[in-house]
């Protein structure tokens, strides 16, 4: 083994997390349905914070309406996505590389001056990303590509972003590291069994 494995964390509707040891959600999932801040991913190389609030399809409980990511792994870039309205769908949805607003309009296509990040927004067929990426926001299976954003961040980091009226479901992949990892994405130790609310 020369490399670390690639893992996927998935975060949909309200929001239902599948973790990284548990991305198909055979083993159940995990749930936050109260408004607020939460770290998705939490580790010494990398930090992703997920921003669940409440909205108009789902007043009751939160759902994910932006994201932040930053760390050494990336050279400490910060990326920052979040529906801010008042807009519905799409054109609602802003997206920041280092404070500076990036694809402003659908097709939009962004690459960093340092290589870290290849970014668009586009219709984007979110079945070729998760089986359950549609969920509650994205139809039936096969119903075709929607708006979405995707970025691919060095190294190996992919986040791709289905944009529902005011919410977002999110499919996140990238390798364990090498040092300990925590948050709502679990610890990625191939092990689903400590994936719980409580554990993390």
């Amino acid at each position: 083994l020369t490399r670390m494995p690639l893992g996927t964390c998935v975060v949909i509707g309200d929001p239902h997390v599948l973790t990284f040891d548990n991305p198909l959600g055979n083993a159940g999932d995990i749930s936050q349905l109260t408004a607020g801040d939460y770290h998705l991913v939490a580790s010494d190389e990398l930090q992703i914070q997920g921003r669940f609030g409440y909205s108009d399809h789902f007043s009751a409980e939160a759902a994910m309406i932006g994201f932040a990511i930053t760390g050494d792994l990336i050279a400490n870039n910060k990326l920052v996505v979040e529906y801010t309205g008042p807009a519905k769908g799409y054109a609602g949805f802003k997206a920041w590389w280092n404070g500076k607003q990036i694809l402003t309009s659908l097709p939009g296509f962004f690459y960093s001056a340092d290589h870290f990040l290849a970014a668009k927004l586009a219709n984007i067929d979110p079945d070729e990303m998760h089986d359950k990426a549609r969920h509650t926001i994205g139809g039936e299976v096969g119903s075709g590509a929607l708006p979405s954003y995707l970025f691919d961040l060095m190294p190996d980091i992919r986040i791709y972003c289905l944009l529902g009226e005011d919410t977002m479901n999110m499919v996140l992949s990238l390798r364990k590291f090498e040092g300990a990892m925590d948050g709502y994405c679990g610890n990625f130790n191939c092990l689903t069994k400590d994936d719980t609310l409580e554990a993390l």
